[in-house]
């Protein structure tokens, strides 16, 4: 089991929480529009530019939000304390309204200076509790959202690893459309809505007494304000026990390759950066904690 070191966890956040407004990569050509079987797993270097550069969004029906450039932030055991570090990290769950409103008063409260929100209600999905932000000027804008525990009961999170605990499904029954639609919104939620984070291969698998879902995606990441350097390929896959609900998630990193043509990757690409299990929530950490 690999760990993703500390010191690279605000690198994480810049990777995949979005870098709006940072330069892009020079382009040599228009990128064309890439085209996928519903399973493919075995992808080439002009598709994964394609994917990445191009206005591909990715496969027919993937779940994707409205992408804006105020900041989602998860509630979280740390994010409702002000002595938040003390005690395990957990995004939290409820279905009480009341319950998520004053976890977002806390929030706003302990979490680092940021605009007031919207008190009159919150927005109500299937999945989530959303308070939208009121934006203020030179404060930051936060959308403070809580999942619903008649959706998906979170786990305990430590520090970042290949494979993780994801939580509990609480939607019956659980089949491959259900487990579709958790696994693409627990991958949305990492990646951000990152424009150049793009899925490719979104398919489910029955293997009896769990229903596996297999995402396949393709980054281009920076280095602090540079343009991107590479693209990785990386399979991400979500198993979820049909009797119990629990969910396990897997990564593989597959292979990374130059971003532009151009260039000769002659240095060890920063891959460890794009690990992380947690959507980006815990105050000390910024946008780091936050990607699975």
């Amino acid at each position: 089991m690999r760990k993703l070191p500390k010191s690279l966890l605000c690198l994480v956040a810049l990777t995949l929480a979005g870098c709006s407004g940072w330069p892009t990569q020079p382009r040599a050509k228009a990128f064309a529009q890439p085209r996928f079987g519903p399973m493919d797993s075995v992808f080439t270097d002009s598709q994964l530019r394609d994917a990445c550069f191009s206005n591909y969004l990715g496969p027919a029906g993937f779940y994707r939000e409205d992408v804006n450039p105020v900041f989602t932030f998860y509630m979280t055991t740390w994010s409702i304390h002000e002595d938040n570090v003390s005690r395990p990290l957990q995004e939290l769950s409820t279905d009480d309204v009341r319950q998520a409103r004053a976890w977002a008063d806390s929030t706003h409260a302990y979490v680092y200076e940021s605009s007031p929100f919207d008190t009159t209600g919150p927005i109500v999905t299937n999945r989530f509790f959303e308070f939208e932000p009121l934006p203020t000027a030179g404060k930051y804008s936060h959308r403070f959202r809580v999942h619903r525990s008649s959706y998906v009961m979170r786990s305990p999170e430590g520090w970042p690893n290949w494979d993780w605990s994801y939580g509990t499904f609480q939607v019956r029954p659980i089949n491959d459309v259900a487990v579709r639609g958790l696994a693409e919104y627990a991958w949305f939620q990492r990646s951000g809505g990152d424009s150049e984070t793009k899925p490719l291969t979104s398919f489910s698998r029955d293997e009896g007494n769990e229903i596996a879902h297999i995402i396949y995606w393709a980054t281009a990441y920076y280095m602090y304000a540079e343009p991107p350097k590479v693209i990785t390929l990386l399979r991400t896959e979500y198993d979820v026990d049909v009797s119990s609900g629990a969910v396990t998630g897997h990564d593989r990193e597959i292979r990374t390759i130059p971003a532009d043509t151009r260039t000769i990757l002659n240095t060890k690409p920063y891959t460890a950066a794009l690990r992380s299990p947690m959507p980006a929530t815990a105050a000390t950490a910024g946008r780091a904690l936050n990607m699975r």
